[in-house]
């Protein structure tokens, strides 16, 4: 047997650290966005979950149930990003009836079994929180035209949307949510030249409840 041939010539070895590097680099520039978009995503689906458990909890158990959407509140920060849903009836309204608001159920969340506590990462969330209110934001909401609406420029004066499901599982209304994510931007910039962040938009069928989730996608 011969060894003659055996190895690799400095040339060879000179493409392969070449190729090595290349491929490297392209993870480390690449790493950030596939984390910040794949976080955004995770956010997303848990949220369509939930909403999808409080419709299937609501006609499983005769139920009308709530879930709530807290947008934004600039002087309580536990306010911002989080929404919260019901395992049974009138459970939220149970806690108020306690003497229990919304920001100590939110902190407490134990002592309230029937009531889930949804927080997003804190670069994840909707985009009124966040500040941005032109593009596709402009007009998103759930219920009817008189409803408050995420990515509005005038403040919401409760700070919170509230949605349910009825007994028979069908929504109070139609309408659709933006999640973006502050790290996952996009192509579309603003009337400053900054790049927007992709958003991920979850819709709510009226009548039939059917929820969906479009994205992530450029801004409009």
């Amino acid at each position: 047997m011969s060894y003659k041939n055996i190895g690799f010539s400095l040339i060879e070895l000179i493409v392969v650290v070449a190729i090595l590097t290349i491929i490297s680099m392209g993870v480390v520039y690449l790493s950030p966005t596939l984390i910040a978009s794949q976080n955004l995503k995770n956010s997303a689906w848990q949220l369509v979950n939930d909403i999808r458990e409080v419709q299937e909890r609501a006609r499983a158990q005769l139920e009308k149930l709530k879930i709530n959407f807290y947008v934004y509140n600039p002087s309580t920060p536990e306010l911002n990003n989080v929404y919260v849903y019901e395992l049974r009836k009138d459970a939220i309204q149970k806690a108020y009836n306690q003497g229990k608001d919304i920001v100590y159920i939110i902190n407490h969340p134990g002592e309230f079994p029937n009531i889930v506590v949804r927080k997003f990462n804190k670069n994840i969330g909707f985009p009124y929180a966040f500040g941005y209110t032109k593009g596709i934001a402009t007009d998103d909401g759930l219920g009817s035209a008189n409803s408050v609406v995420f990515g509005n420029q005038s403040s919401p004066t409760s700070y919170y949307v509230s949605f349910s499901f009825n007994e028979w599982g069908n929504p109070s209304a139609g309408g659709h949510i933006n999640l973006i994510s502050k790290n996952y931007l996009g192509k579309t910039k603003d009337a400053r030249g900054n790049l927007l962040p992709k958003v991920i938009t979850i819709y709510i069928t009226p009548a039939t409840g059917r929820v969906r989730m479009i994205g992530p996608r450029d801004w409009k």
